[in-house]
């Protein structure tokens, strides 16, 4: 860029005549002084040169600053002598010079004349020139943190993270790119070269190395210049790897039982332990040895023998077989030193002989239970349970409430330990029971024992009670006119109940549009829009609901509030008509009626008084303050002017109407206005505005012309809307729901609808639905079976219609429970026909209205027998190993059932529950044998469930409850068959061919692929090693796999101008007899990396020439010359072409310059 001379310098003579000076500068955005600005003239062009400065402290940091704004400013010096040219010559040269600096932006210039006549113009202008500063690679990839250590365990799975490096590089695009590689080789770990994720290789052993110490280097992709050297730039991180001992085995606890202990006797040692760890070192050590359960009471212990891994268990206090009636498991734990730690268990089983010494024992001392006080009489709420260490009569248990029931609120079955409620609860009137129930054991009578536990009974309160307004309803007043948000009256209610049930939420329940609304939350109502007396209704009544928050349904009151508004002065007087010009005889009597202005106020009973507010002949008028006649006083033929200006007001004694400009034209013409028509008077309506109608009017004293302002028309629309809004509605009747149009129904004024009062009383009783005559039920049905869903119904709303169920008599077991709310009858305890055969249920359904009404019928529960013992192995646990070439029909195991129950019932049929096509068991004998091909890899252990089934039958039919569960009974038996291999699967690779893309850049030893294939043999026959197929063309050594993972690595650097693709051949062979192998291909697809790396440059970035016109086509003006510092080939292959300039079309250039 630069500037382009007006003229041409080649001339000898111009150059005499003419000194022409263009300067370039820097002017701004060069604080640190970086650049430098120069000039170079060829031809008839001046370039501009930007430069970096030499011997600058401060150069040029991309990373700091990547952008430089320069302004540039060029001045232009013009130096005409005395000549042959003239003063227009002069003028004209300037004018192109002016052109030229155009170019740049702009010009500004001063002409001088010299003491010799020489003329001398100074120009100046400037432009913006953005420097951006190209990255290089100058920053080397910088590790936080420099040096990594991590620990991790020789168990470590192959190809799992260890840990990630990280390195960072400021500079830009590939030269930013790190790659990250190992200082050196090493068959252990690989590092990701992008993530610089390490991961492991070939398995740890510990005892082979301890530390592994590797040095990560982080390389960044600065271009490569096979020419000069590399231009990337590194670092290292130091990475160090603790490899952690494994503990491999966990103790084993070998026990030397003595006799049982019998209570109340002197025994000290009551077993000899053993502790054995098959780990070397100190994982092989024990650590301790202790009592971890089992023993609650602390009677054991143990202490360690004279040899290692030898203890006793000793015995620390005198024993009671009532404080363990089933004896004691004690349960040993064995910790071993190794890292991490190991550790077993054992169960060491202790049994105690019985003496009778023991009251019975509630299993709390305190029992706390929460129920809902809405629960039926005969409630289940709670099921103490008491145990009595002590056997035969003297561990029977009878309980009785003893304390806290004065009311007679509670009551318990002494057999079952039910508690029951005995009456309606009133979480309002109590909410805490603490009852004393009393156990006594039926041993004989002055042997009998007792205990005593508490109850604590939470009553829940339920939402039984409607809320309460604290204030009936009422009658308040309001001004109108209060803004938005006015505070008008804040309303409470309270409600009985607890919780959410006593939270109140408050709100209008008015069917249309009234400008009130309530906060919810805290009952205040306020205005929500701004009321108008004049226009809107005068009285509301607001139908005010407060709503508790229980469940299911809310419960709700609702209370009137009639509002009244209070009209307040808030409405100025308008006139009717303004603006009126009247044409006037200079003629009329003194005392003459000229003109009757009249003004209205919206609001109701105010009266508006007049009055002249000015004039200019003042003296000349008088207005009624009452009636607003505007009367003469004075002789007009004595007025000089034509024109009078009266400005009128009206005020109701508070406001003022806006002034009423009244202007009057005097005529000297004797006329008699008598006639009342109406007639338009161009010229007046012409000089009058147009926003309101205008007519002209005759009167007895001249004519008059008034703008109408509409305010009649909009008090008429006022008042028709107010008596619309204030029209009174009819009362609407329809039995129990109630639509009212108001408090005061004789007030035709102020009625507002309100919403239907829809809680009406409790007037259904429920209704059983589809009850059953009877259930029949097994003995043997399981706890918590629903036996039928009690369905009932009530055609009242909400509480009214809402049902809860219960069971009011006839559970002397305590075996059943009804939901209270869905009405699924439960089994809650054992069934024994043989204790019981039938209950009679009294079910009873309850609404919760006010008052409550209730249903109750009889259901009869028949308790059926079963075939209650199933079939017992005589081995219910076996264990076997079996070639898995054996033949089909070779004998496993031969199960052996018997049982207790007679005929049908004791016949046993055998099945194989597991589904297997491998093995049989025949039905009759129990004969498990080999029926299909067995093959360890494909299973190696199964774990068959044999079946033993009696042909009994139970229930005798009708609504029978689990008759089909119990027909049969059955007991199973597992079997767990070990198959041992033999080597018959060669390795197998997941895939045929693996194709794998890798950057021709990526360091030596980087992975590009792991290849692994599995054997599902054990032992040798399963272990893989890992080899490159001499077959294949692997003479040039670019990859190697790994013997024992099969990474594949490179082994030198890639080169995509020499191969852009390898293949190789991987081969995996197991270690049995005789070796297995299998292979797969490997296709390794180098991507090419941009190696270009430097642009040409010419050896002249200006070059000057001439040519002689009227050469030919074709004829060579000049060579230029470029060079590129890329490697000899594609890279450094240069090609020329005219891009710009003047020239374009005149000339031409070859590919070779």
């Amino acid at each position: 860029m630069g500037i382009k001379l007006p003229y041409s310098l080649s001339s000898v003579s111009s150059i005499k005549r003419h000194q022409i000076d263009i300067k370039y500068r820097i002017v701004g955005g060069d604080r640190d002084k970086l650049f430098k600005a120069e000039e170079l003239t060829v031809g008839d062009f001046c370039f501009l040169l930007i430069r970096t400065r030499t011997g600058n402290v401060v150069v040029l940091n991309r990373e700091r600053k990547d952008r430089y704004v320069l302004q540039i400013r060029a001045t232009w010096t013009w130096r005409n002598s005395p000549g042959k040219s003239s003063s227009s010559s002069i003028s004209n040269n300037n004018n192109k010079t002016g052109e030229a600096l155009k170019a740049l932006g702009g010009l500004s210039g001063l002409g001088i004349l010299g003491a010799s006549g020489t003329t001398i113009v100074h120009q100046e202008t400037e432009t913006t020139v953005i420097v951006s500063v190209l990255d290089t690679n100058d920053l080397n990839p910088l590790f936080v943190p420099n040096e990594y250590i991590e620990t991790v365990t020789e168990d470590t799975p192959l190809h799992k993270s260890i840990l990630k490096v990280v390195a960072e590089d400021a500079d830009l695009g590939i030269n930013g790119e790190i790659y990250y590689s190992f200082a050196e080789e090493t068959e252990q770990f690989a590092v990701h070269p992008v993530t610089g994720v390490i991961t492991l290789t070939r398995p740890l052993r510990y005892v082979e190395r301890a530390i592994h110490d590797l040095v990560v280097v982080a390389k960044d992709r600065g271009a490569l210049d096979r020419g000069v050297g590399t231009m990337s730039r590194s670092s290292t991180a130091r990475v160090t790897i603790r490899v952690q001992q494994v503990n491999l085995y966990a103790p084993e606890i070998y026990v030397n039982n003595l006799p049982d202990i019998v209570e109340n006797s002197n025994a000290d040692v009551y077993a000899i332990i053993r502790v054995v760890d098959r780990d070397e070192g100190i994982h092989g050590e024990i650590a301790s040895l202790d009592i971890v359960g089992g023993d609650p009471d602390g009677h054991f212990r143990v202490r360690s023998g004279r040899k290692p891994g030898e203890y006793t268990i000793e015995i620390l206090h005198v024993m009671d077989r009532e404080g363990a009636r089933q004896g004691y498991n004690l349960s040993l734990k064995a910790i071993d030193k190794g890292t991490p730690q190991r550790f077993s268990h054992k169960i060491v089983p202790v049994h105690l002989s019985d003496t009778n010494d023991n009251a019975p024992v509630f299993s709390n001392e305190l029992y706390q239970v929460d129920i809902s006080e809405i629960s039926p009489i005969n409630t289940p709420v709670i099921k103490l349970k008491v145990t009595d260490a002590d056997e035969g009569k003297n561990s029977l248990v009878s309980l009785e409430i003893v304390g806290g029931n004065e009311g007679g609120e509670f009551n318990i079955n002494g057999d079952t330990g039910m508690l029951y409620t005995a009456v309606p609860l009133d979480a309002e009137k109590k909410t805490l029971y603490t009852l004393t129930v009393s156990a006594v054991d039926q041993g004989n009578t002055g042997t009998r024992k007792q205990s005593s536990a508490k109850v604590k009974i939470n009553i829940l309160d339920a939402n039984d009670n409607d809320p309460i307004f604290e204030n009936s309803d009422m009658i308040i007043e309001i001004d109108e006119n209060k803004p938005i948000g006015s505070n008008v009256i804040k309303l409470t209610a309270r409600d009985k109940d607890s919780g959410e049930n006593a939270y109140i939420s408050y709100s209008i329940d008015n069917i249309e549009k009234i400008p009130f609304e309530i906060d919810p939350f805290t009952g205040l109502i306020k205005t929500k829009q701004v009321l108008d007396y004049e226009t809107m209704k005068r009285e509301y009544i607001l139908s005010v609901r407060a709503s508790d928050w229980g469940l299911p349904y809310r419960r709700q009151t609702e209370m009137q509030l009639r509002v009244k508004l209070r009209d307040i002065n808030d409405n100025r007087p308008q006139f009717e008509k303004i603006n009126c010009i009247v044409r006037l005889s200079r003629f009329i009597p003194i005392g003459s009626e000229i003109l009757t202005v009249s003004a209205i106020d919206l609001d109701a009973g105010n009266i508006i008084n007049y009055r002249i507010e000015s004039s200019n002949q003042e003296s000349c008028f008088s207005l009624d303050s009452v009636s607003g006649v505007l009367s003469s006083i004075c002789d007009f033929t004595e007025i000089i002017d034509n024109e009078i200006n009266v400005n009128i007001t009206a005020t109701d004694g508070t406001h003022f109407a806006d002034i009423n400009f009244v202007r009057i034209q005097l005529i000297n013409v004797k006329t008699n206005y008598g006639s009342q028509d109406k007639i338009i008077d161009s010229e007046i309506i012409t000089k009058t505005p147009t926003a309101a109608t205008a007519t002209a009017t005759k009167t007895k004293v001249g004519l008059f012309n008034c703008h109408d302002t509409g305010v009649a028309k909009r008090l008429t629309d006022a008042i028709e809307l107010a008596e619309k809004n204030n029209e009174p509605l009819l009362n609407i009747n329809n039995g129990d729901n109630t639509y009212s149009g108001g408090v005061n129904n004789n007030n035709n004024n102020n009625n507002t609808p309100l919403k239907s009062r829809r809680y009406g009383g409790n007037v259904h009783t429920p209704e059983f639905i589809d009850f059953p005559t009877e259930i029949k039920v097994n003995e043997s049905v399981k706890l918590g079976t629903t036996l039928i869903r009690i369905i009932a119904k009530d055609r009242d709303l909400d509480y009214n219609g809402k049902l809860i169920f219960g069971i009011t008599s006839g559970d002397r077991d305590s075996v059943f429970s009804i939901n209270q709310q869905t009405g699924d009858l439960n089994i809650i305890g054992y069934l024994d026909r043989e204790r019981e055969n039938e209950y009679f249920l009294n079910i009873t359904v309850y609404d919760l209205g006010k008052p409550q009404k209730s249903s109750s019928k009889i259901l009869p529960i028949i308790i059926l027998d079963v075939n209650d013992n199933p079939p017992k192995f005589e081995k219910p646990l076996a264990s076997f190993k079996i070639s898995e070439n054996a033949l089909n029909g070779t004998i496993v195991f031969r199960a052996n059932a018997t049982d207790k129950d007679l005929g049908e019932n004791s016949k046993i049929n055998y099945s194989l529950i597991t589904e297997t096509n491998d093995f049989r068991v025949d039905s009759i004998t129990g004969v498990l044998s080999v029926y299909g091909k067995l093959d360890r890899e494909r299973q190696e252990i199964y774990e068959l469930k044999i079946r033993a089934s009696d042909n009994g039958g139970g229930g005798g039919g009708g609504n029978n409850i689990d008759n089909l569960q119990t027909s049969s009974l059955y007991s199973d038996a597992l079997v767990r068959i070990t198959v041992d291999d033999i080597n018959d699967n060669p390795p197998k690779f997941p895939l045929s061919s693996y194709s794998v893309k890798v950057r021709e850049d990526i360091p030596v030893s980087t992975v590009v692929a792991i290849i692994e294939a599995t054997d599902p043999d054990e032992g040798p026959g399963g272990e893989i090693e890992y080899l490159l197929s001499d077959t294949m063309d692997t003479s040039e050594g670019y990859f190697k796999v790994d013997l024992l993972s099969g990474t594949v690595r490179t082994i030198k650097n890639l080169d995509f101008e020499q191969r852009q693709v390898h293949t190789i051949t991987i081969i995996a062979k197991d270690r049995g007899e005789p070796s297995l192998s299998s292979e797969t291909m490997l296709i390794i697809e180098v991507v090419d990396v941009n190696e270009n790396i430097h642009p040409p440059v010419f050896d002249d970035y200006i070059v000057s020439t001439s040519v002689a016109e009227n050469q030919p086509i074709g004829t060579i003006v000049t060579t230029v010359s470029a060079k590129d510092l890329d490697p000899p080939g594609q890279d450094s292959r240069i090609s020329y072409s005219i891009r710009g300039g003047d020239g374009i079309g005149y000339f031409t250039i070859d590919d070779q310059g």
